[in-house]
């Protein structure tokens, strides 16, 4: 059960919640509750903290959240609306939680139209839908609008699902990078039966042949294909920090997916969602 006076609207795949509390003061700010019981306020934007609504209305495999903070304003007047993105919300002193008005995020040329932005959903992918408020050429409101935010760069792989469940429930694989030579790629499978042997099975196409039960998604059999072997701590997590390496050419589509035994999977195996990114 979660907090008193308060409010969830996102879940991800890791048990992850996103919504708004009232515990932390008079305030109703943007909170997240994670999946091993903390409850976490997340940075209020610039409207001020004392009369701040926030509503986290979304969180991804990442730990991104988009939401909304309001300010009321004096005695039920015309509010004020900030759109705000978090990004790692499992912050530490050392690395703070990152916090964005979504406009900021906007081409300049593009932010003169938008008069108001409430996010609603952020995928794996870093990718935002919600509605907002388009005026015209002339400054005349254009009436409610959806969005769709897409990075310039996208660093989040694409989440492919076809996850095979197991003893944890469905296998979790998220990856970060712009597979740009030279740069970090961060990789984590979560949610594994723990303990286990396994593949992180990789592949330059998609297949999805069947396979125990499930789907096979990385192409491992076709040229570039590749299986390395993998064991799970006693979490069932496994984590790869690693450099895209020089030499490999640009638009090159990377496809990944965990295979690991699991007592409690069809077949005796479990399989995580499949994930791709492009080359740089």
């Amino acid at each position: 059960m979660l907090d008193h006076h308060s409010d969830a609207y996102g879940l991800n795949d890791l048990g992850d919640i996103a919504g708004w509390a009232l515990q932390f003061g008079p305030s109703q700010p943007s909170v997240v509750w994670t999946a091993d019981g903390q409850t976490l306020r997340l940075p209020v934007g610039d409207l001020g903290v004392n009369q701040i609504q926030g509503t986290a209305e979304h969180i991804n495999n990442h730990g991104d959240v988009v939401g909304l903070d309001s300010n009321p304003g004096p005695h039920g007047g015309n509010p004020d609306f900030e759109p705000l993105g978090w990004v790692a919300f499992q912050a530490t002193e050392a690395s703070p939680v990152v916090k964005a008005n979504l406009l900021s995020l906007v081409d300049p040329a593009g932010v003169a139209y938008w008069r108001r932005l409430h996010p609603f959903e952020i995928n794996d992918r870093g990718e935002i839908c919600g509605i907002g408020v388009a005026t015209d050429f002339m400054g005349t409101s254009g009436g409610a609008r959806g969005f769709l935010m897409v990075p310039n760069t996208p660093d989040r792989f694409r989440n492919l699902s076809r996850a095979l469940r197991g003893v944890n429930g469905h296998p979790v694989l998220i990856a970060k990078g712009t597979l740009e030579p030279g740069t970090a790629v961060d990789v984590a499978l979560y949610k594994a039966a723990p303990n286990a042997s396994g593949f992180l099975m990789l592949g330059l196409d998609t297949l999805y042949a069947p396979l125990k039960g499930g789907v096979l998604v990385p192409d491992v059999g076709s040229a570039g294909g590749v299986m390395l072997p993998a064991i799970t701590d006693g979490s069932g997590a496994v984590t790869l920090a690693s450099t895209w390496p020089v030499g490999i050419p640009a638009n090159v589509e990377i496809v990944a997916q965990y295979w690991i035994a699991d007592a409690a999977g069809a077949h005796g195996f479990s399989a995580s969602n499949a994930i791709t990114q492009t080359s740089n």
